[in-house]
């Protein structure tokens, strides 16, 4: 049982990890200056906000 906990909370951080590492992986400064401005990135970053605190909270369940 402990194990699993385990495994599952270090799948959650790799999770997390990857989700915010890929938004912002292949982008030159110049052009975030530009997208932080763009509705549609910046409800897509809410998203992703939403959804890594979901997975912190299921986190902390464990």
């Amino acid at each position: 049982m402990v194990n699993k906990m385990i495994i599952r909370k270090i799948i959650l951080i790799f999770y997390v990890f990857i989700i915010s590492n890929n938004i912002f992986a292949n982008i030159p400064e110049e052009k975030m200056k530009q997208l932080r401005n763009d509705p549609v990135i910046t409800t897509i970053l809410n998203n992703n906000v939403q959804k890594i605190r979901e997975l912190v909270k299921k986190w902390r369940m464990c």
